[in-house]
């Protein structure tokens, strides 16, 4: 089967050896056959006055110009009405060929010039994605720390470290964390409140860098006990607001969520079904910077 390339080289040539190869013949009109003058003098004595025309003596002069047509000029003459419809035939074939072969070629043109839009606007595309900002979560922080009130009660300090996989970096950054404990496990319907003190925390993430996030203290022995034996469950979740530079037209949103487990001496923390995604995955929509 031929590509749509070959398949226009394939009608320019046949277009061109029409418009070379195409019959033109003209015909002049044929000299006429030989003319035979016959003229017939009678007599060519000079009548008198007295002479009357017509009679024995005096007879009339017959003058007359007689064209004959030989074969060999009407043959011709057929030969040109001949040829002249062949070639009015042809011209009309033609005609309809080259109508024929103007429309595919403004159709494949049509095709070609919309493969080569698609494709300009598919590179322009890849390459927003590729260079706009990108927040995740990189990475989990974890630091002993003794309690604020100096109680011989340690907290366990988590850290979220929020990385840019972009190329660019972000722009009106904001981000909230917040978490608490249960009695069971997470429930469907719960409403990942945010945190209910202060605003959300401005900053900024430049090209393949990384931002700390507000850190969360939980007391240890919640977790070295109470999780650890599975009798409660705490939860850490948190969201980061952005703009990109590319696109300055689409605010971009990132949700984590994650409960903490802890097994002997490891703790460890496991991502939550839900509040868990990047822009429309998200639970929420991003509302405007100037709105947060």
């Amino acid at each position: 089967m031929f590509s749509e390339n070959k398949m226009i080289k394939t009608i320019f040539a046949i277009a061109l050896i029409m418009f070379f190869f195409s019959p033109s013949v003209s015909f002049s009109s044929p000299e006429p056959g030989d003319e035979v003058n016959i003229i017939k003098n009678i007599n060519n004595t000079h009548p008198t006055n007295n002479d009357k025309k017509g009679t024995e003596n005096v007879p009339l002069v017959i003058k007359g110009n007689v064209t004959v047509k030989d074969s060999e000029s009407t043959e011709a003459e057929k030969k040109h009405e001949t040829v002249k419809t062949i070639t009015e035939v042809t011209n009309i074939v033609l005609s309809f060929f080259l109508v024929l072969i103007t429309g595919f070629l403004a159709f494949y043109t049509r095709r070609l010039w919309r493969s080569t839009y698609d494709l300009v606007k598919g590179a322009e595309e890849t390459a927003k994605k590729q260079l706009r900002a990108y927040v995740f979560v990189k990475e989990i922080k974890v630091d002993q720390v003794p309690s604020a009130d100096r109680s011989l009660v340690d907290n366990w300090r988590i850290t979220f470290i929020l990385g840019n996989g972009g190329n660019t970096p972000t722009k009106n950054l904001l981000h909230n964390i917040n978490w608490a404990v249960f009695d069971k496990p997470l429930a469907d319907d719960f409403d990942f409140p945010d945190k209910p003190y202060g605003k959300p925390s401005v900053g900024m993430i430049g090209p393949n860098a990384d931002l700390y996030s507000e850190y969360v203290d939980i007391p240890t022995d919640l977790v070295n006990y109470q999780v650890a034996n599975s009798q409660q469950h705490v939860y850490i979740w948190g969201w980061v607001n952005y703009d990109d530079v590319i696109d300055k037209t689409t605010r971009h949103r990132t949700e984590y969520c994650t409960e903490v487990k802890k097994h002997g001496t490891f703790m460890g923390f496991m991502p939550h079904a839900k509040f868990n995604g990047f822009d429309d995955e998200c639970f929420r929509s991003p509302k405007p910077y100037k709105n947060e």
